[in-house]
This record gives structure tokens, sequence and C-alpha cells, in this order.
């Protein structure tokens, strides 16, 4: 977050502020244009300010050091840990999962439209993601429009599986969006069927032109899933995105996994996944001792 303030000496006045999230995100504040919640609360700010002639500057710069510290990532952040840190980043459904992934302290969450309010009551500081169902939501539209509930109730950026051409038509709306590719389930009939990517030489080039054709597109972040871990790593280092690897190998710069599959809560797991504790095992103790 940058702020640039002019506070005149007769009468402080806001004249002129702006703010950066990410790499692309550039929004000038005007009183017919509040964009977000952080918009509508430096106006309030601004207006109690000048209505009591005060000296804006000292209690904006508190402001700033509070928001800037109101979640553990930005966009910018991800950024500038690239090759540098890696990160994690699970999939949580409902408030006990969030709960769990708070205490282990995960950097990152990702949920479903019909969860983030309960997800973020829980996880107040975490960078959440909301993932748009692929079907639910069939125009430019209605996936905005699903796009910008997500955002108004406590995202800080969206997953899609849509084409390039969705991706644009948000990024263009400033909605930071993580895109998918490599194996993706809704659309593996086109690969035959539910299969590792990026093995040979010809898919390794496909999958480049198409995480290139992402970044064009606006996307932040691209789900890289079950793709060749050599794959993966070349494609990360030469693309201008976060790659969050899904069963990719540890190349990516953010390892994902869902909490169901970490903890074991199903009989069998994906084989790209892994568990570290058996949950399902201790439910059937537990069933067995009830009977």
């Amino acid at each position: 977050l940058q702020v640039f303030i002019v506070c005149s000496k007769q009468r402080k006045s806001l004249i002129k502020w702006r703010r950066w999230f990410g790499k692309s995100t550039n929004s000038v504040w005007n009183k017919k244009n509040h964009r977000d919640g952080s918009s509508r609360l430096w106006y309030i700010i601004y207006q109690l300010l000048i209505s009591h002639d005060y000296d804006c500057s000292f209690y904006i710069t508190i402001y700033v050091s509070w928001f800037k510290k109101s979640r553990n990532y930005t966009i910018k952040d991800l950024f500038d840990n690239k090759d540098k840190k890696k990160l994690s980043q699970i999939n949580v459904k409902n408030e006990e999962e969030a709960n769990i992934a708070v205490d282990a302290k995960v950097d990152l969450l990702i949920t479903g439209l019909a969860s983030i309010k309960k997800v973020r009551s829980i996880a107040k500081n975490n960078f959440i993601t909301v993932a748009i169902p692929f079907t639910e939501f069939k125009t430019n539209d209605e996936i905005l429009k699903a796009s910008l509930e997500a955002l108004n109730n406590g995202a800080d950026a969206i997953y899609t599986a849509r084409s390039p051409r969705v991706v644009e038509y948000l990024s263009k709306e400033s909605i930071p969006v993580m895109a998918h590719l490599g194996l993706v389930p809704r659309k593996s009939i086109w690969i035959g069927g539910l299969r590792g990517v990026g093995k040979t030489a010809s898919e390794a080039l496909k999958l480049f032109e198409e995480f290139k054709t992402m970044e064009s597109a606006g996307a932040f972040a691209v789900e890289a899933e079950v793709i060749a871990d050599q794959t993966l790593k070349f494609i990360s280092e030469n693309v201008n995105l976060i790659t969050v690897s899904l069963g990719s190998g540890n190349h990516g710069d953010v390892n994902y996994l869902f909490m169901d599959d970490i903890c074991g809560e199903n009989e069998r797991i994906p084989r790209h996944a892994f568990s570290l504790t058996k949950i399902y095992k201790l439910r059937v103790k537990i069933y067995r001792e009830k009977v």
C-alpha cells in the first residue's frame, strides 16, 4: 500500500491518494467511486478529520500501519517472495477447518463462495481466495457478480477454471484472479481422463504457452495441478505468475493441498496427495466402539 497525502496549512484536506494491491491495480479516490470497504473507511476518516480541522498526516499514518498488517500477505508480498520463500495453501470448507488452518499457521487459504463469510470470521488476517463454481455461473456478467460478492464478503482473490477470456474480463475490473491449468478435472475429458500432464516435450510446450496466455489475460496466479515437476519448474521460472502446485512437485511458489487429504478423512486419497494422519480410521474405530 502506498499513500500520497498533501495537507494544506489552513484547512487540512486530503488532496489525492492512490493505492496499489499487487502488481497492477491502480485506483484513484473520488467521492463518487467507493470501490471497496477500505475506500469507504478512508472517506469516513477524511470527513472526520477535516470537519474537526485536525492534522490528518498523523492519523492517516496510524491507519496505513494498521491496514498493512490486516493481511498476512498481499499480492505484492506473494511476488516479492517468488523464488525466495515457499508458501502453503489449504482448501477449507467450514469454520472448524478454518480454525485448524489458522492454528497450524497455514499461509494462504482457499474456500467456496458459500463459506467465505464464515471462514473470514475465523481467519481474519489470512489471504483467502474464493473458488467460483465452474457451472453455476455461466455468463461473464454472472461470474463477475459472483466474484464481486466474494470480494465483498471478505475474499482477497477469486479462483476460476474458466477460459483466458473470462480471466481477462475479471482482471479488467481489477479483480485478482487465480486460473487453473494442467489437470483440470472438469476439462479432463479432453486429455483422456484424470492423468498427469506435461511429461512430454509437446505437452510441456503447450502448457508453457497456456501459462503465458493466462499471464497476458491478467491472472496473478495459476493453480498447477498434476504437472510434471520439472515442467512446472521451468514454467515457474519463466512466467510472471504465482504458481500454486497441487500434486506438481515442490517447484511451484505455493504448495497446495485439501485439508481432507492432509488429514486422511477419506478411505482413499488422490494419488498426487498425501496424508499426515488417518482421521478415517479413527472414525471407523469410534463407530465400532459405539456399536
